[in-house]
Formats: structure tokens, C-alpha cells, sequence
């Protein structure tokens, strides 16, 4: 997940495209700056600026900018610098797939993504007895591997719902056990962002 924070006046996009699309039409001036998870600090001079009544505009490629993103680093440097930090609510797919997968949302763990490698067996060992309802996110790519790993910490007859391309025209939910959306997603073809839902250990 990548956020780019941009420099413009009066703007507000929640996409990097529509954002530069607007700075572009409404000749707003300013650049930007892609904020990765290896780090982000402000310039002196940036911090200055701001402070002094700039506006800096976070945008995230997918979902509310900060919801498991690096965009938390630029809201964390601000507070640092004392700069007033702003929130307007935005879309976050997780809200919408739990309540679509049907199971208890009244509390829930919400893990994000997974770590690719290191630490990735030690949370799902960590994971496997939690009994209330766990939130992934995942890529289509790893999704195949992320259930086969489930099975192994969670039980072939765990039941889960996967969720992709929510509120958009090709959205799908499907339900199952885990080794049921195995077979599924083995024969179909699988693209777009991607929640994982699954239910809590019985108690």
C-alpha cells in the first residue's frame, strides 16, 4: 500500500489519480511525496511552511489513507510538530465485508496484512485460538497460500469469507469453510483488493 501526501490549496481527494487530475484542472500549485514504510520525517522548511498555513492533503492508492499504510507516519510527524491534523471519514473495505460475512462484528481483531515472511507462522500460531472474528487483508497472488496456511492454524473446517472489489461492479463474497474457498479459488480466477474474514475459535 503506498499514500502520497500533496501540498495544494483547498483540495481533498481520497485517490492519488483523482488527486493529481485535480491539482492539474484547478491549477493548484504544489508537489508531492510518496510515503513508503521504511520512514517518513518532515523537512524544516516543510514543517515551517505548514505551520505558517499550508495545507498538506494525505491520499492513499486504495481505502482511507492510514487503515493498515504507512499514512500514519506523516500523521505521526505532524503531531511531533504540533500541526493540527484534520480526518474526514473515507472507505474502508474491511466495515463492509465484515458485515457481509456474517459473523459477530460487535468485537473483532483487525490484522491487516500479514507479514510476507518473518513473523508470519509466529501471528498465526498466536491467532489460532482467538475466538473473536480476525480481519485480513491479502493480495490475489498470496491468497492460495494464506488458506493453506490457515488450514494448518485454524482447521480445514474453520468457516471464513473472502471479499473483493467491495462496492464496485464485479464485488464478490463467497462463503465457506476454509478448504471449501480453496477448491473455489484453485478453478477461479481472483483479481482486485481482497478482505479475509474469519470466524473466532469456539470457546
Amino acid at each position: 500500500m503506498r499514500n502520497r501526501y500533496f501540498q495544494p490549496k483547498n483540495a481533498s481527494m481520497d485517490d492519488i489519480f483523482d488527486a493529481k487530475y485535480a491539482i492539474y484542472v484547478k491549477g493548484m500549485k504544489g508537489g508531492s511525496v510518496d510515503i513508503f514504510s521504511g520512514g517518513f520525517m518532515f523537512k524544516a522548511e516543510e514543517a515551517h511552511e505548514i505551520k505558517n498555513g499550508e495545507s498538506v492533503v494525505l491520499v492513499s492508492d486504495a481505502g482511507t489513507p492510514g487503515i493498515s499504510d504507512p499514512g500514519f507516519l506523516l500523521v505521526r510527524e505532524c503531531i511531533k510538530n504540533d500541526i493540527e491534523v484534520e480526518c474526514l471519514p473515507g472507505a474502508t473495505a474491511f466495515i463492509p465485508a465484515l458485515v457481509n460475512s456474517g459473523f459477530p462484528c460487535d468485537k473483532f481483531v483487525f490484522e491487516g496484512f500479514l507479514p510476507h515472511k518473518k513473523g508470519r507462522q509466529t501471528r498465526l500460531k498466536f491467532l489460532q485460538n482467538e475466538t473473536l472474528t480476525i480481519i485480513f487483508y491479502e493480495s490475489p497472488h498470496l491468497l492460495i497460500k494464506t488458506l493453506t496456511q490457515f488450514v494448518e492454524y485454524f482447521g480445514e473446517n474453520r468457516f471464513i469469507s473472502v471479499s473483493r472489489e467491495l462496492t464496485k461492479i464485479h464485488e464478490e463474497n463467497v462463503r465457506g469453510t476454509i478448504t471449501e474457498l480453496i477448491d473455489y479459488y484453485t478453478i477461479h480466477t481472483l483479481k482486485g483488493e481482497i478482505v479475509i474474514i474469519v470466524e473466532g475459535a469456539e470457546k
